[in-house]
C-alpha cells in the first residue's frame, strides 16, 4: 500500500527537481562515484537482493497465506540487517586503508574501531 501511494508523488518530484543537463542517474555525482569506486561488490549484492525480494514477492502473491507472508516477512528482515551490517563493515575497512576515502558517510558501529586494526 504503501510504496504505491508514495512512488508516483517522489518520482515526479525527482524529475522536476533534476537539472536537464544530468541524465538518469542523478545519484551520480563526482564524490558518490569516488566513493563507491572500490564497491562493485556492494552494487551487486544490491541488485541481487532486489532480485530475491521480487522473486519472493511474486511467490508470496500467489499463495497468500498470513502465517507464511509474516514469516516470510521476518527472514527478509533479518537478512536485510545482516546484510547491512556486513556491508557497513566491509565498508569501513576498504574505506580505512585509503587516506582520501577515510571518511564514510555512515557512524562507525560500535565496538573497537577499524582504524586501530
Amino acid at each position: 500500500q504503501r510504496p504505491y501511494a508514495r512512488a508516483p508523488f517522489t518520482q515526479s518530484h525527482a524529475r522536476r527537481e533534476q537539472p536537464p543537463g544530468r541524465g538518469k542517474a542523478p545519484h551520480a555525482t563526482p564524490r558518490s562515484q569516488a566513493r563507491s569506486c572500490g564497491h562493485v561488490g556492494v552494487a551487486l549484492g544490491l541488485i541481487v537482493l532486489k532480485v530475491v525480494v521480487v522473486l519472493v514477492v511474486v511467490v508470496v502473491r500467489r499463495h497468500v497465506r498470513v502465517a507464511a507472508l509474516l514469516l516470510v516477512r521476518r527472514v527478509l528482515v533479518i537478512l536485510l540487517v545482516r546484510v547491512v551490517l556486513l556491508l557497513v563493515t566491509q565498508r569501513h575497512l576498504v574505506t580505512t586503508d585509503d587516506g582520501v576515502l577515510g571518511r564514510t558517510t555512515r557512524p562507525a558501529p560500535p565496538g573497537p574501531s577499524f582504524r586501530a586494526a
